[in-house]
């Protein structure tokens, strides 16, 4: 949930609000008082009392699905916001509305109108911070929202509520302690403060390109985040508090340095008369920039990644699992989720004994990676969509072509397989088995609750935990099961049973000598067929028994 702001006699006081969490919570107050406290004169004077108030209120702008009301934004104003797309509040958030945002900043200052000026920085603020905000960084990610779930009731060793992780992944909790507090201060005292000088054109570039460079500075620190967060819940460690205070500080910093740095450009440019504008030509310049980060940015810059990339070097056949680096948390080519899942498939093949690494979807499109001694594909996809430079189409083609060249496939979804990977099988080969036309999963939700699966031959397992938690984006659905028709010709692997009722969840193909295999994400995403728990300090990421299970199920059909 996100967190509004009042202060009283100079204490914060926190209240909840009724938005989901699309970055930190308490912490964009954490960057609006620290922005606040260091503006130039005679802004910094203004923002006292009723003002800070209502400028850390402000902060939390953006988490609104509502459009501008006229009366705060101004009818010219509002008409330019239209026609740049920017019709809500929540747009501000994209690239191009933390743009707009400046805009709107710059031309504010221009005609003097400090109220509105102050709210545009404050949602300009919003918007930069959660552009470095770690739980869009995909680990945290999934701890904040999934192992956190408060349906879940998961317990750290030392039997503390893994939920309760949850405020430590927030800027805002190096306010809580002392020592925190302090080493949020020392690293505030040690940024540049300057103008960068740069023109209106580039000074757009550079607040648009802060989602892809927030991607980079969050990067290193996921997993040191996730642990400390961890060891500091559980036991109080102060060597992990610390850790934590340090990693958090940086991140902040990072956004409230280029807040000020871009009120001082936003104060050149309207004392210039400058009316700056997001045009097409920085449009290009942009587009260019992203598309360049994506071809560029090594896999590797993902810390949670790290000793899951390289394949054996002796040549052996081994299993290539697709993945792609992180460009933004909901902004991808596959699921959000889709890449933690992918590090855990390869570190529970390794942990069986069997050879494993991560494949580079950018490599794979582009043949650049050796095929030959891949000895199976899988492919954790809870959606397949183009993605920029990332073609969905051409994806396809080459999975049907490794195939054709006698390659094996295990797709792992939360939607069909491309039908490049359902030659011979009689259509529809899937369908939607549950007749909610909004349905996320095979079962109404009451059904889910005494659902079983079963995996091959194995053993019967109940559903221990919901698959539909807090984080809607998250989620690991799939309302999708296989035709009658189509035991004909596929091989069951995974069936689920509920309502009275069995259905065919995951099989193999052709029937006689599988080359493809497929699962839904729910069966083999950790956690909801066992009461097994994520291993956080140290971080060990791996699927539970019952994922491990069905992922060698469903590649002993294909090998």
């Amino acid at each position: 949930m996100m967190r509004s702001v009042s202060i009283r006699e100079g204490t914060l006081v926190l209240a909840m609000l009724p938005f989901l969490s699309f970055g930190w919570g308490m912490g964009h107050d954490t960057v609006a008082q620290a922005v606040a406290a260091r503006l130039p004169q005679p802004w910094c004077d203004r923002l006292q009392g009723e003002s800070l108030q209502r400028f850390c209120a402000d902060n939390h702008y953006p988490d609104s699905f509502e459009p501008f009301p006229v009366d705060r934004v101004g009818e010219e104003p509002l008409a330019y916001l239209n026609a740049q797309g920017v019709t809500k509040r929540f747009d501000l958030h994209s690239d191009r509305g933390r743009a707009v945002a400046f805009c709107m900043l710059v031309r504010a200052l221009k005609e003097e109108q400090p109220d509105r000026a102050l709210l545009w920085l404050a949602a300009f603020a919003h918007s930069t911070a959660d552009m470095v905000a770690c739980n869009h960084e995909p680990v945290v990610h999934i701890a904040t929202y999934g192992w956190s779930e408060k349906s879940w009731a998961m317990t750290l060793p030392g039997g503390q509520l893994i939920g309760k992780m949850t405020p430590c992944l927030d800027l805002g909790w190096v306010e809580t302690e002392a020592w925190a507090r302090t080493a949020w201060g020392e690293r505030l005292g040690r940024m540049v403060l300057r103008d960068s000088g740069a023109s209106q054109e580039e000074a757009l570039l550079e607040v648009m390109l802060y989602g892809i460079r927030g991607v980079d500075t969050c990067a290193p620190y996921g997993r040191a985040v996730v642990e400390a967060s961890a060891g500091w819940t559980d036991t109080r460690d102060r060597v992990a508090g610390k850790r934590l205070a340090g990693v958090l500080s940086e991140l902040g910093v990072w956004a409230v340095e280029r807040c000020l740095r871009d009120f001082q450009a936003a104060l050149r440019l309207a004392q210039a008369g400058v009316t700056p504008d997001v045009t097409d030509a920085v449009m290009v310049r942009y587009n260019g920039a992203v598309d360049e980060f994506m071809r560029a940015r090594p896999l590797s810059a993902d810390s949670f990644v790290r000793g899951a990339i390289e394949p054996p070097k002796d040549g052996q056949p081994y299993v290539g699992v697709i993945t792609e680096p992180t460009w933004r948390m909901n902004e991808s080519m596959f699921g959000p989720s889709d890449r933690v899942l992918a590090v855990q498939v390869v570190n529970t093949l390794r942990k069986q004994g069997m050879k494993a690494a991560l494949i580079d979807t950018r490599e794979f499109l582009d043949v650049k990676v050796d095929l030959k001694p891949v000895s199976a594909l899988v492919v954790p996809a809870q959606k397949c969509q183009t993605y920029r430079v990332m073609k969905a189409d051409v994806f396809a083609s080459r999975l049907a072509k490794y195939l054709a060249d006698g390659g094996k496939v295990l797709w792992i979804g939360g939607s069909v397989p491309p039908k490049d990977l359902m030659t011979g099988l009689p259509l529809p080969v899937m369908v939607k088995a549950n007749t909610d036309k909004d349905a996320k999963m095979p079962l109404l939700t009451g059904q889910l609750k005494t659902a079983t699966l079963r995996l091959g031959s194995g053993p019967v397992r109940k559903l221990e935990r919901p698959p539909l938690f807090q984080a809607g984006w998250h989620q690991p659905q799939n309302p999708f099961a296989f035709t009658p028709e189509a035991a004909a010709q596929a091989r069951a692997l995974a069936v689920l049973s509920g309502n009275g009722k069995e259905m065919t969840i995951g099989a193999a193909w052709p029937k006689e000598s599988p080359a493809v295999a497929y699962l839904p994400i729910y069966a083999v995403f950790p956690y909801l067929w066992t009461q097994e728990t994520p291993r956080l300090a140290p971080l060990r990421l791996e699927l539970d028994s019952a994922g491990a299970e069905a992922v060698r199920v469903a590649l002993e059909a294909i090998k």
